[in-house]
Parts: C-alpha cells; sequence; structure tokens
C-alpha cells in the first residue's frame, strides 16, 4: 500500500523513483513528503523494518524472476531503504541546524537521547578503494577512515556514515534531482571519484535487528544489493573493493582492522 500511495516505480534503469513523494524541497509534484523530525523518523525504520520482518520472514528472496509481480515488490522494498536514508539524512540536519557538521549532530542527538544513543559500528564496507590491495594505503591517507554509527535501543535499522570531517557519506549527494523529484539514474552519467565513494561508501538503513545475527542480516539487507541494486550503483561498485578482515590477513596492504573501526568511531563521538 504505500509504495502505490507515494507512487513508486522501477524506472528503465532499474532505479524505483518515487513519483507522488517530496524529495527535496523544490520538488513541484510529490503530495507526500517524510518527517523531519529525528524521533518519528527512527521511529518509522523500527516500525516499517518489522513489517519488511513480517513479510519475508526468510528475507529477500533473490531468485525470483526478473519482471515478475513478486520481483518488483522485493526490488521496491530493498530500494525504498534508500528513501529512508535520506529521510533520516534530512531529519538529523532539521534537528541541529545550526550544529558545525553531522557528527556534532549525531552527538547532540545522543546527549538529548541517554537511552536511544547512535553508537559506533564496524565500517568495512563502507571504506571502499579503487585499485590494487597495495592501493588502499594511499587512498586511505588521502581521504581518511568512515566511521559507521547505528541505532541501539530496539536496533540497528538506522545509519550514518560519517567522513573525517564530520560529514555525512550518502549516496543522496552524488544524485541530480530535477524539478519533480525525478533522480538521473543514468547508469552511463559521468560521477567523479568523490562522487562515487557518496555511492558506494553511504549508509543504507538496515531491515535486519541486528549484524550480530549474520544470516538474517544477509538475507534481508545485504544479499539483495547484487539482485536489487539500481543499474547505476551496479555500474559504479563494480569498480571499488572493500579492504579485507580476519585472523591471518593482519599483514595484507588492504587489511582492514574492524575492531578498531569500532572502537575510533565510539572515541569521535566523545572527543571530535
Amino acid at each position: 500500500m504505500i509504495y502505490k500511495v507515494l507512487g513508486a516505480k522501477v524506472d528503465e534503469n532499474g532505479f524505483l523513483q518515487m513519483t507522488n513523494m517530496k524529495i527535496t524541497d523544490s520538488d513541484q509534484q510529490g503530495a507526500y513528503k517524510f518527517t523531519t523530525n529525528m524521533d518519528d523518523a527512527l521511529d518509522f525504520d523500527n516500525t516499517f523494518s518489522d513489517i519488511v520482518q513480517g513479510a519475508y520472514p526468510k528475507g529477500l528472496p533473490t531468485n525470483l524472476k526478473e519482471g515478475s509481480q513478486d520481483f518488483t515488490r522485493a526490488q521496491e522494498t530493498h530500494q525504498f531503504r534508500y528513501y529512508m536514508d535520506k529521510k533520516n539524512n534530512d531529519a538529523l540536519r532539521a534537528a541541529y541546524p545550526e550544529a558545525a557538521n553531522d557528527l556534532e549532530r549525531i552527538k547532540k542527538y545522543n546527549a538529548a537521547h541517554p537511552h536511544h544513543q547512535f553508537k559506533g559500528e564496524k565500517a568495512r564496507y563502507h571504506n571502499k578503494y579503487q585499485g590494487e590491495p597495495k592501493d588502499y594505503k594511499d587512498h586511505f591517507e588521502k581521504y581518511g577512515e568512515n566511521s559507521k554509527y547505528v541505532s541501539s535501543g530496539d536496533g540497528f535499522y538506522t545509519e550514518f556514515v560519517v567522513d573525517k570531517n564530520g560529514n555525512l557519506v550518502t549516496q543522496w549527494n552524488a544524485y541530480e534531482i530535477d524539478e519533480n523529484g525525478n533522480v538521473n539514474s543514468d547508469p552511463n552519467k559521468q560521477y567523479t571519484k568523490e562522487e562515487q565513494m557518496q555511492l558506494v561508501d553511504g549508509n543504507s538503513v538496515n531491515y535486519a535487528e541486528s549484524s550480530d545475527k549474520g544470516k538474517h542480516h544477509g538475507a534481508l539487507d545485504s544479499d539483495p544489493v547484487s539482485k536489487y541494486d539500481p543499474e547505476v550503483r551496479n555500474k559504479v561498485g563494480s569498480k571499488w573493493k572493500s579492504p579485507v578482515t580476519g585472523e591471518g590477513k593482519e599483514s595484507a596492504p588492504h587489511y582492514f582492522d574492524t575492531d578498531k573501526s569500532e572502537k575510533d568511531a565510539n572515541e569521535r563521538l566523545k572527543n571530535d
């Protein structure tokens, strides 16, 4: 029902367009818009994720026939997460417009919500690089490490990724959106390296309640990416790689210390 009301339509490039939702303040077409109240935005993530878990108790199926009604519904559900990200980005900035950057906004939210604070999380998949393993160090030295923050309490549904300067990393920083709220989904559009980083490293709402329940998180959030992402994200993403982690790989030039990533993210909440 919600997809129909918001005018959900997967376009010719496999990109979910929301034709009846105001994506930007200048959107001349949409009749509906997401809340910019931070608490309501987070509650929506919790509630909608519960609905998705109920509809797909084993996760989003990745063996559906392309073009079928079930395939389209699964694709809509997968990509709707990205619109939920934009909702959260906008709500965070609306809540604390005078803050110096987005990390400061997260800190202000935490100070006002001691029982529902955002916490640091491992960010390996949000620190991709291009080239060979030996190139990872140069990329890291130039661009720094992104930190990841997830909501606590009822689950880790809401997610923010913050760069070394405290600004949100999000695919919505890279997209062109016209006056009617349509996203330019052309997979042949040229993106700068910095824009590509926004596309491949940005935040995404999680339908699973925990990353510790790996199979559930994978089936709901990770596995569907290769099946249901739009062409533009698949094309750009194919040029980027995630660093490695795990015991025995510490000496690899593209090793990523996940424990340190989580620890450093939490330290930034205290010290930055």
